[in-house]
């Protein structure tokens, strides 16, 4: 009977918090999760159609495809995030007061989660403007005579797939930015988690 002491039942808003931090927690991840992986597979493609050594004089490509990985391991760690909101759920639902997380610690998460996406967005925008610079340099560059060509110039489907990585990752990074403003209101406008 001593375990039994101190717990009492989670109230109806607590469940109805637990249980929106659990479906948008796995909806967020799985939307991220797919989208890391056409980001993946996409940015594979690209640079499996690329000749790194003659494109040496192309650093404007090979920086968006830097970002591009900068912001899939950023992805990674949003889908880690995305992941603990659905274990914060499952906490929410605790009859042990002691065992459920604080209404400042369940903040903290959210905030940490907008940062970690608002940084991948920040680093999927810069990958995806300083691509679309370089493509259009190179656009331009196609319009010389003949006789002043240089076959790294001519736009390539390989670059137009670096845009689209870093597209995707956008998408998955604003998905998951969404999902924690929306998990942020959502627990603003409700009791304390704890009392």
């Amino acid at each position: 009977m001593p375990s039994e002491l101190g717990t009492r039942p989670a109230t109806p808003r607590t469940r109805g918090i637990a249980t929106v931090f659990t479906m948008t927690g796995w909806t967020s991840f799985l939307l991220q999760l797919v989208l890391l992986v056409i980001s993946a597979l996409t940015l594979l493609f690209s640079l499996s159609g690329r000749n790194l050594n003659t494109e040496s004089s192309n650093s404007g490509a090979g920086l968006g495809i830097i970002l591009a990985v900068a912001g899939l391991l950023v992805l990674v760690f949003s889908i880690y995030w995305s992941f603990q909101y659905t274990r914060l759920g499952k906490r929410l639902k605790l009859s042990n007061p002691s065992m459920k997380p604080k209404r400042e610690s369940v903040a903290r998460t959210l905030r940490i989660g907008l940062l970690i996406n608002l940084l991948g967005m920040l680093l999927t925008f810069l990958g995806i403007e300083i691509t679309v610079v370089t493509l259009l340099g190179k656009s331009f560059a196609q319009f010389q005579p003949a006789a002043f060509y240089d076959p790294n110039q001519f736009i390539r489907a390989f670059d137009i797939f670096v845009v689209q990585t870093n597209a995707s990752i956008l998408a998955a990074h604003l998905g998951g930015t969404l999902a924690s403003l929306w998990l942020f209101i959502w627990v603003h406008g409700q009791e304390p988690v704890r009392e």
